[in-house]
């Protein structure tokens, strides 16, 4: 039964409640007809043990409507009249369609609450909620979209001259929950510096991979002024097709998809071609000695026809291509691994010197180049807005509404290292199944390494998993050497880890 007098079930209301629902609101509808003008609402909900209870709300005295109505029916006080609302309802519709900085997404009445409840998207939801209950006072309740402000670092800029000058736009790759992209252009005679902005649903994943862009007028002819992005500082090349990007240091650079069978292809073919992959990684690996510095990681891609192993460079992947078997591919990044894990410790350093902040995890994806960084504040957009000031888009902050993880320093059991790379790793026992980052003081005669372990906290996941044995590996600023190694949690002066057949690892 549709309209004001209709009733719905509750969520996990048991069988046959629906039934309940019709026969009950046909059974009352002529009586709350007759009471119009004090009827305050009508609702079911669950009352425990699997029973489902019926309350209608009444503005006037409760005793008359108590002995009229069928036993069923629970009589309740309300504030206001169901019409009363429906006014204040037309009225929130015309504030909100004056109010600039908000878009009403639904608005209806709550008659549990006996209030208007209006949903809103907005970056302001504090001026929002501030400026309806001046205007209606407790008689609306806000259920906001929130949407934060952020910067977004672009891969390139393509330019159109119109009636009115030109035209530049940028382009990236973004995420679902984004929108109102715009630039913030700064004009000089030798450079246009270009800031990429826009809002980003709360609740949205970070991710990206969606074709985006913004178009901002410039007041003057580009001419042969550089486009800067100002949020990585970096020059950037001028967009020349849907598929294919020029790059400073690699003028006709364009991903090249290695060979691969069209499949489906077998489960025996796919183990097949996982075992190969393996094998080009260990290959990869040895390559990638010689290139820490440029190295921007190593992951796999699982295809119908098989599995793909790619690895990033920072420059010259042209050559990096050419020097790596035709199975391998290969693509050009922003930054390599090193400089990404300094970023990482930088922004848990900065959450750890914020008031009101507090970081969960931040996890490392080589596969899109950036950090994932887990933290609930006190402010999440004055946080957003700091972490885009100092990191820019290579940071996506993934906002909680309260911790999940305690960065924790662990002790570890030994490191993995050849004195002539700069690579080190630490192994350790018993982990807490969270992800961990290495923390490095480096000296001319140790290295001092702090593991900080991300531990779920109580009611999240098991403390601890018996058994399993933990992996997390940085590089150093220059080869380790002869240098020590030093846990700094404990102490200790650490031993290489020894493989089962003798060979340091």
């Amino acid at each position: 039964m549709d309209g004001p007098y209709s009733l719905m079930p509750p969520s996990g209301a048991p069988e046959g409640s629906e039934t309940f629902a019709r026969e009950l609101a046909a059974f009352i509808a002529p009586y709350l007809e007759e009471h119009e003008a004090v009827f305050g609402g009508l609702w079911l909900d669950s009352i425990g043990s699997g029973r489902v209870a019926c309350f209608a709300a009444f503005t006037d005295d409760l005793a008359p409507h108590r002995a009229a109505l069928d036993h069923r029916v629970q009589v309740m006080a309300a504030r206001h009249s169901v019409d009363d609302l429906e006014a204040i309802r037309e009225d929130v519709r015309g504030f909100m369609e004056r109010y600039d900085g908000a878009r009403l997404r639904e608005e209806g009445i709550d008659d549990r609450e006996n209030r208007v409840v209006v949903g809103a998207e907005t970056v302001e939801p504090e001026s929002l909620r501030t400026a309806l209950r001046e205007r209606f006072g407790d008689l609306v309740t806000l259920r906001v979209d929130v949407f934060v402000t952020q910067l977004a670092a672009f891969d390139a800029w393509s330019l159109e001259s119109t009636d009115d000058g030109e035209e530049l736009t940028a382009h990236w790759l973004g995420g679902p929950g984004e929108r109102a992209h715009r630039l913030e252009l700064v004009e000089a005679d030798r450079f246009v510096r270009v800031t990429v902005l826009f809002d980003r649903h709360e609740g949205a994943p970070a991710m990206s991979g969606m074709d985006m862009s913004a178009t901002a007028r410039l007041t003057e002819p580009l001419g042969d002024r550089v486009v800067i992005d100002a949020t990585t500082g970096r020059q950037k090349p001028r967009y020349a097709s849907p598929t294919a990007v020029a790059f400073d240091d690699d003028a006709d650079w364009e991903e090249v998809e290695p060979p691969l069978p069209a499949g489906p292809i077998s489960d025996a073919e796919m183990d097949a071609s996982g075992l190969r992959a393996a094998e080009l990684g260990d290959a990869v690996r040895a390559y990638v000695r010689d290139h820490t510095f440029v190295y921007g990681g190593m992951w796999t891609e699982r295809h119908a026809g098989g599995v793909l192993l790619c690895v990033a460079f920072s420059e010259d992947a042209r050559g990096h291509r050419a020097a790596l078997d035709p199975a391998v591919k290969v693509l050009r990044c922003e930054y390599p691994v090193w400089e990404l894990e300094a970023m990482q410790r930088d922004v848990v350093t900065l959450i750890e010197e914020t008031d009101g902040a507090t970081w969960s995890q931040a996890t490392l994806t080589v596969s899109e180049g950036v950090i994932d960084l887990f933290a609930s504040a006190d402010d999440p957009r004055e946080l957003a807005r700091s972490i885009a000031g100092h990191f820019g888009a290579v940071v996506r902050l993934v906002p909680l509404d309260s911790p999940t993880h305690e960065p924790t320093p662990t002790a570890f059991d030994a490191y993995i290292a050849d004195g002539d790379t700069h690579f080190l790793g630490v192994v350790w026992s018993e982990a807490a199944g969270g992800p961990a980052l290495l923390r490095l003081d480096e000296g001319p005669d140790a290295v001092h390494v702090t593991v900080i372990e991300s531990r779920p906290l109580p009611g999240t996941r098991p403390q601890s998993i018996e058994g399993r044995r933990a992996v997390a590996s940085a590089h150093l600023r220059q080869a380790l050497g002869g240098r020590a190694v030093i846990d700094a949690t404990t102490g200790r002066t650490m031993q290489p880890l020894v493989l089962p057949d003798g060979v340091a690892g």
